[in-house]
């Protein structure tokens, strides 16, 4: 296990698994930039995210975006910005910011890269098998 410290990240990653898109302006199939790809499969299924405690974010030339789904007063999930709250630098420390797609656990510890577009369903794959995540599905 990496040192948890006392830094923003390893306060998120106790509480959250992060999904973390490291890309520059690397073109997808659809011709959208990579990482425009990655946001739109994620944006059809917040509520999976959601129930597998994940914040996702955005790694680019410096700059870190950050989207975390919660339920709002009338129990629809919503999506809003977290990045003032992550600590960009172990975050690149944990990725080395190699372009793709990195999960990193509840422990902080990266679980697995993907080097290309990944689909949700492959993403949850991945989480859902995870010990944690088990314990998690039989105590809810």
């Amino acid at each position: 296990h990496p040192e948890q410290g006392d830094s923003p990240l390893a306060s998120a990653a106790i509480q959250n698994r992060l999904l973390v898109i490291c890309t520059g302006d690397d073109t997808g199939a659809t011709g959208l930039p990579l990482y425009a790809e990655q946001y739109n499969e994620i944006a059809k299924d917040w509520v999976g995210y959601l129930e597998r405690d994940m914040i996702v974010v955005w790694l680019r030339d410096g700059v870190l975006t950050s989207w975390t789904p919660f339920l709002n007063e009338s129990g629809e999930v919503e999506v809003r910005h977290l990045a003032e709250s992550l600590d960009i630098a172990g975050l690149r420390e944990r990725t080395n910011c190699a372009p793709g797609v990195h999960l990193i656990g509840k422990d902080s510890g990266l679980k697995k890269t993907w080097r290309t577009f990944i689909l949700n369903k492959d993403v949850f794959a991945i989480i859902d098998a995870m010990p944690m995540r088990q314990q998690e599905m039989r105590s809810n």
